[in-house]
């Protein structure tokens, strides 16, 4: 037997929610069993499909790392995609690729709020040049200058930190040792 969740209801290697067993005990097949399922639980719901958008428009940076924050937002993501069903062109011979343009434009609004969510103080220049790009770069490359941007902040505020440590101790030193010709000290600072 095959494993799946419909709508909160997990069905996976032979064992099936309680609240289900005794609707599905009778069936002959697995497959059958799976096709009632998908037909009763299967279906998008309007509730929660708004409750997901809700929490996109939400989801904000604040403390998390950009990893982090980018994690969040690809689980929030992977749930609508379970309930909206992305249309898809059947006609034959069809030229327009209407699909690929209704899942870059998906993408695209991916894209767009990962941007809105991320953490003004820190990200606003860095997303204005990003929005400056014409065509907005995928969401995959976009991640990736802002991780970078991130791991270079960090490094400059760890450099920072061992500068303003260099001259405290240089302070310090200097202070201890006024005796020392004049040479020990500068007086140009």
């Amino acid at each position: 037997m095959g494993h799946g969740k419909l709508n909160g209801v997990f069905v996976a290697f032979g064992i099936i929610d309680r609240k289900l067993r005794t609707s599905v005990a009778y069936a002959d097949m697995a497959k059958a069993m799976w096709e009632d399922l998908q037909k009763r639980y299967g279906v998008a719901s309007a509730p929660k499909i708004y409750q997901l958008k809700a929490k996109l428009a939400k989801c904000r940076q604040g403390g998390m790392t950009v990893v982090e924050f980018y994690s969040k937002l690809r689980g929030i993501w992977s749930e609508p995609d379970n309930h909206i069903k992305i249309p898809t062109c059947r006609c034959k011979g069809c030229e327009c690729n209407v699909s690929s343009k209704i899942m870059e434009t998906y993408n695209v609004e991916k894209s767009y709020q990962f941007l809105r969510g991320l953490n003004d103080d820190l990200y606003s220049h860095i997303r204005g040049q990003i929005l400056a790009v014409e065509p907005l770069p995928s969401l995959e490359k976009i991640f990736n200058i802002i991780s970078q941007d991130e791991q270079h902040k960090r490094l400059m505020v760890g450099r920072d930190d061992r500068s303003e440590n260099a001259t405290a101790y240089a302070v310090n030193h200097a202070g201890k040792h006024k005796g020392l010709s004049d040479r020990a000290t500068c007086k140009h600072c």
